[in-house]
């Protein structure tokens, strides 16, 4: 369905609403590394900002730092080894598990999240990929919006059931009272997500959102 979007709906659904200023206008920032999840390989792929391959890029909110991985200097060589973001010393958050299968299953090869595709205490570095959070998700081919909850609680319907209201269980099957269609990011502003400013940015410049 990305697919067909991008080839019948035209630049509607292909414009974000990325100011002109904000684009990558020095060469110092388009040859930029740029760290991508490798949801095949499991590990931290190696790009620039400038050639970096279609990605999808999660926007959430974090939850306990403590409990979960985030990329450093000392483990930054793992995460780019194949297999890295498996092994017995890092510990994904749910919700960064999670994404890495909704990319998977929807045909990606690449996720951007900030938690693992940043390096947190590179802090030469840091500002200006913060600078940057608005060409990121501007130049995703997709974003992943995890409208409530935090990386601690994982995505619904994905890493663990989704609450069903308005069922009626028969014998042979349950029948789901259907949901109105989301229709525009207006839909969203009921939600925590739309109460942050970090997300409310990412949903502002995506050009579509899961």
């Amino acid at each position: 369905w990305v697919s067909e979007c991008r080839v019948t709906h035209g630049t509607e659904c292909s414009q974000s609403d990325l100011p002109p200023d904000w684009s990558l206008v020095d060469l110092d920032t388009q040859n930029l590394v740029f760290y991508l999840i490798d949801v095949h390989r499991m590990c931290l792929a190696i790009s620039t900002m400038k050639s970096a391959p279609a990605y999808v890029a999660l926007s959430y909110r974090w939850g306990d730092p403590e409990c979960s991985t985030q990329c450093r200097q000392s483990n930054l060589a793992l995460m780019t080894v194949p297999g890295g973001l498996i092994s017995k010393d890092v510990v994904l958050a749910p919700t960064i598990r999670d994404a890495i299968t909704v990319t998977r299953e929807v045909g990606f090869r690449y996720l951007w999240v900030d938690a693992l595709c940043i390096v947190q205490d590179d802090y030469e570095r840091k500002p200006t990929y913060l600078n940057l959070m608005g060409t990121v998700y501007a130049r995703a081919v997709l974003v992943l919006a995890i409208l409530e909850g935090n990386a601690d609680v994982g995505i619904m319907g994905i890493g663990h059931d989704r609450e069903v209201r308005d069922a009626i269980n028969l014998p042979t099957r349950s029948l789901i009272k259907r949901t109105p269609r989301i229709i525009g990011k207006d839909t969203f502003s009921d939600k925590t997500w739309a109460t942050r400013g970090w997300t409310f940015q990412e949903g502002l410049f995506a050009s579509k959102m899961l």
